[in-house]
């Protein structure tokens, strides 16, 4: 321990105590920084023409009149991009529940399904505000986002 403790500038007597309590301190940051990516329990929300989408109701946030939803979309088959072919896709998106209105405000693809492998393209700036459209992801967002627990 005296060579862990030296290096969090541990010393004397409660050292070994002290660099204890640090490394589990260091620890639990640690796991705090893995990511919601390996956190996340996706439900199935709904089946568009050429994904299934999935929603994260534990990272789903709605304050006042808005929310916002993480969702997992996963093709059925790889789409290209420029720097390479992607199988699934993240979306956080906004929602302003008294307008009925929607944006993307992240996305990001990936190589691999479910959300894994190499990132292949992300995007981190808001998009336009759109309608929410009935029988359509835009409504089951809003739903997921506007109506926790009626999808």
């Amino acid at each position: 321990m005296s060579g862990a403790c030296t290096w969090l500038g541990g010393r004397g007597a409660g050292c070994a105590r002290a660099g204890q309590t640090r490394w589990l301190k260091v620890i639990l940051v640690l796991i705090a920084c893995v990511g919601r990516e390996a956190v996340a329990d996706w439900e199935f929300l709904i089946a568009a023409d050429d994904a299934d989408w999935y929603v994260d109701q534990a990272f789903t946030r709605k304050r006042g009149t808005m929310a916002k939803v993480w969702t997992l979309q996963q093709y059925r088959n790889g789409r290209s991009y420029q720097s390479g072919e992607y199988w699934s896709s993240k979306i956080q998106a906004e929602i302003r529940c008294h307008s009925l209105q929607w944006r993307v405000f992240y996305f990001s693809t990936y190589s691999d399904s479910r959300g894994e492998g190499t990132p292949v393209y992300t995007q981190e700036a808001a998009g336009a505000w759109q309608s929410v459209m009935p029988g359509t992801v835009s409504e089951a967002l809003y739903k997921a986002g506007c109506e926790p627990g009626k999808n």
